[in-house]
């Protein structure tokens, strides 16, 4: 079976929060400390992902989309209108399970971000990913995303990380949602 997108749904929660904590504990190893990766919690993610999910429904400002094959999630994606800017949209998040990378979950998620931010009305889009993340900026500017120069600092775990902001032409795909 091949993989499809769906919108994200209350019961989806435990399955997105499995994702981004796997997700995290191997994308950031090395950039981050251990302990701070360690302590990440999957059962409050999940109630917090529960929570948006039932808030921000299908069609809302915010939204998510779930990569599935036979029915399992392998990653996920949230998009909305940036706060800041009414215009301009904003992935949140995109995280793919590790043993799926360069299977091409993370582009069907993206070509379904596109699509919703298209839906949302928004022309154009941002996300932000750490500087030493190279593993996605090289995957974000193979899909057409750049640099637009500006930054910001976080600190994880008592250390600090500078993240890129990337930017690119909104453009509905006509992707299709399995509902």
């Amino acid at each position: 079976m091949e993989i499809y997108v769906r919108r994200a749904r209350p019961f989806d929660a435990a399955s997105i929060a499995a994702v981004e904590v796997t997700s995290w504990r191997a994308t950031y190893r090395g950039l981050m400390p251990d302990p701070f990766l360690a302590q990440i919690c999957q059962a409050e993610k999940t109630e917090v992902w529960h929570k948006n999910l039932l808030k921000h429904g299908t069609t809302g400002r915010k939204r998510a989309s779930v990569a599935l094959k036979d029915d399992r999630v392998l990653g996920f994606v949230r998009v909305g209108v940036a706060e800041d800017a009414e215009a301009v949209g904003l992935v949140y998040l995109l995280y793919v399970l590790p043993k799926e990378w360069g299977h091409g979950v993370g582009t069907v998620l993206m070509h379904a971000a596109m699509d919703q931010l298209h839906d949302l009305g928004v022309r154009e889009a941002t996300l932000w990913v750490l500087r030493g993340n190279s593993r996605a900026r090289a995957f974000y500017e193979n899909l057409g995303w750049y640099p637009d120069g500006q930054t910001i600092t976080n600190e994880y775990g008592g250390v600090k990380l500078e993240a890129l902001c990337y930017r690119r032409t909104v453009c509905g795909l006509g992707f299709e949602f399995v509902d």
